[in-house]
């Protein structure tokens, strides 16, 4: 297990960074879940996933537009939680290892130019 963790180096970060990200994860996750059971139903169903994320839609109602419908806000809140966990959370906490695994990705997928004499 230990050798796992290594290959997949997360142990560099701090516990509290990966259990909060894992919380926003299922935070997020459950956001979408909400908007696709809602969509798609005529009453509002999914109250567990009402009651896990009901934080969210606390924190949410100063942050969210007055005109997106109820059923419409789940999805809104799914997408600001994966901006910050993206986007904010690395920048705040100084992660470099999402921006070395960038440029390693950016590396590998870059075509070496040729240069070819124009005949």
């Amino acid at each position: 297990m230990g050798d796992l963790l290594l290959r997949i180096k997360l142990l560099h970060l701090p516990l509290w960074v990966i259990i909060f990200d894992c919380l926003l994860a299922t935070q997020m996750w459950a956001l979408i879940l909400l908007f696709c059971i809602n969509a798609f139903t005529d009453t509002a169903r999914g109250s567990y996933l009402s009651n896990l994320t009901s934080p969210l839609f606390w924190v949410g109602r100063f942050i969210t537009p007055r005109f997106l419908s109820e059923r419409a806000k789940p999805l809104y809140l799914a997408l600001l939680v994966l901006l910050i966990r993206f986007y904010l959370l690395p920048f705040i906490l100084d992660i470099a290892s999402l921006r070395s695994q960038r440029c390693r990705l950016k590396r590998w997928l870059r075509v070496p130019s040729q240069k070819s004499p124009i005949v």
